[in-house]
């Protein structure tokens, strides 16, 4: 079954908690600072796919770099344009990506992976590597642990939730599948007890 309308669902009704919970947690500030954004070109243009409420979306303003954040959640999408209104917000598909070839000079999809069924990661990493110009860079963002199942929402108990994780091996491999060029590949622990790490990869196409 296609998680993707109970997840569009669960984070409609959870926006506003979400955003409460991580639009100000500086946990992954370190890696993306020093491995994806200090490898960016000044003027870079920039997706956040998957942006929720513009958490990571809001790392690019006071910069000359232009960003745009994508998501399926409409409420999500209304709290990031008030969190960051000098950026521009779309509804799209990370799965689904309609931008022209060579768009985007990085992407950050942070979180947004976990919640894509293992057999669509593929379409996914090749549509990244699609919209990335030459030497474009992508950063992804995930947990460690169990590939996809199902499991009560760590943050709202009592929402259902689809879940992907990851280990580094494995997502090495999607990514070196498609295209890509692994420029950092880092595992954190994890306090929480939902997933035992936090996995963290920079690649190049």
């Amino acid at each position: 079954m296609d998680p993707t309308n109970l997840i569009i669902t669960s984070y409609n009704r959870t926006a506003q908690r979400y955003t409460d919970l991580y639009f100000h947690d500086q946990t992954d500030l370190p890696f993306v600072k020093k491995e994806f954004i200090a490898r960016l070109p000044k003027n870079a243009s920039v997706l956040d796919a998957g942006c929720g409420p513009g958490t990571f979306t809001q790392l690019f303003m006071g910069t000359n770099m232009r960003v745009t954040g994508i998501d399926l959640s409409d409420n999500m999408l209304t709290i990031a344009r008030k969190n960051v209104p000098n950026a521009t917000f779309l509804k799209m598909d990370i799965s689904t990506l309609t931008f022209p070839n060579a768009s985007f000079d990085g992407i950050i999809a942070a979180y947004s992976l976990i919640h894509i069924l293992t057999r669509q990661v593929p379409k996914v990493l090749h549509g990244f590597h699609r919209i990335l110009t030459p030497n474009g860079i992508l950063c992804i963002i995930g947990q460690k642990g169990e590939a996809d199942h199902w499991m009560d929402d760590p943050d709202v108990p009592s929402e259902k939730m689809f879940f992907n994780f990851f280990t580094k091996e494995r997502l090495s491999s999607f990514l070196t599948k498609a295209g890509f060029s692994i420029l950092a590949l880092e595992e954190q622990r994890n306090t929480s007890s939902f997933a035992e790490a936090y996995i963290y990869a920079v690649a190049k196409k």
